[in-house]
């Protein structure tokens, strides 16, 4: 007896169910491409609307991304984000076909901020600028103009919320600027660098830090998946050498309590394998040579740094890596 394989022929789909299954598709944590895919090809009608989305889900350098980083569904990241389609496939293509990157024509390209972000949106909009960096590297460009929009964008974000942020320190303390220049292979982290620089950024603007401030750093860590947490881990512990190379004493002590706080959540997270090897760089004037060494021991080198500070700060930060671990509901 023969028997045929039964396919479900989309062909036959009414527009409004179509569009229906589009939206299921957008909002699902997870993306189908083939379902997609084969949604386009449905009828002409559907298919048009869909150029844009096609053209995201089948761009070489997003796929890259999308896959190392583990993101579940681009569409529904740019859907949450302050992009649009059509703003992020105008950015891509300017990078991407340009032979020079003009500045200011290059920073019209990206949405203005005009009120501000939820926190979920603010974590969107982070990964759409990590793909953007993503990107330029792709693609052998020139990619310091990523990092100053990204801080550019970081300090619209924090003047918007600055007015809901009390108690100032009578005791002025003069920390260095956070500088675009130092922030280095952020676009590979599963937290959202907004984090760290709003932290720093009261200490430089003098205002009272709390443990509660600290505790914020759970709504920006956004990827929980196992090597996006070691490349985090990675990456804040990089930048604590670098800081510790080339910052004043004050800004030294200050950095040090905000990148423990960050490497010791992200360590205590149950995806986290302890003894894992993670390749740190390390770079000063003189050299610059690599390191493999254990998360574990890279967590010792935070709390011995916290012990030598020896203040109230460093010990609540020290605490908290010995309290009871609280993982996030987002993995």
């Amino acid at each position: 007896m023969t028997t045929t394989k039964n396919t479900f022929n989309m062909t036959k789909l009414p527009d409004d169910l179509s569009r229906k299954i589009l939206n299921d598709i957008m909002t699902s944590p997870s993306l189908s491409t083939k379902t997609l895919k084969s949604l386009a090809n449905s009828n002409r009608t559907i298919k048009n609307e869909m150029n844009q989305h096609l053209y995201i889900i089948n761009h070489k350098n997003i796929k890259k991304f999308v896959k190392y980083q583990n993101v579940g569904n681009i569409l529904l990241v740019i859907e949450k984000s302050m992009f649009s389609l059509e703003s992020l496939i105008a950015i891509l293509e300017y990078v991407e076909n340009k032979s020079e990157i003009n500045e200011s024509e290059f920073k019209e390209l990206f949405p203005l901020l005009r009120q501000r972000p939820s926190i979920d949106c603010l974590n969107n909009t982070y990964v759409i600028y990590q793909i953007i960096k993503h990107t330029f590297i792709m693609n052998n460009r020139p990619f310091e103009v990523m990092d100053e929009i990204l801080i550019d964008f970081f300090e619209n974000v924090y003047m918007f919320k600055k007015p809901s942020l009390k108690s100032f320190n009578k005791d002025s303390m003069t920390i260095s600027s956070f500088e675009a220049s130092d922030i280095g292979t952020w676009h590979l982290t599963g937290f959202n660098l907004y984090y760290l620089y709003e932290v720093y950024r009261m200490y430089q603007d003098n205002y009272k830090i709390t443990m509660s401030q600290y505790k914020q750093i759970d709504k920006y860590i956004f990827s929980y998946d196992t090597n996006v947490l070691k490349r985090s881990i990675q990456y804040i512990t990089e930048q604590y050498y670098l800081f510790a190379n080339t910052k004043e004493y004050i800004n030294y002590k200050i950095l040090v309590y905000i990148l423990s706080y960050i490497v010791f959540k992200l360590y205590k997270q149950e995806n986290v394998n302890h003894y894992d090897i993670i390749t740190i760089r390390h770079e000063d004037e003189y050299e610059s040579y690599k390191e493999r060494i254990s998360i574990d021991t890279v967590i010792s080198r935070f709390e011995e740094n916290l012990n030598d500070i020896g203040d109230n700060t460093s010990m609540k930060i020290l605490d908290s890596l010995n309290a009871s671990p609280s993982y996030s509901s987002g993995h």
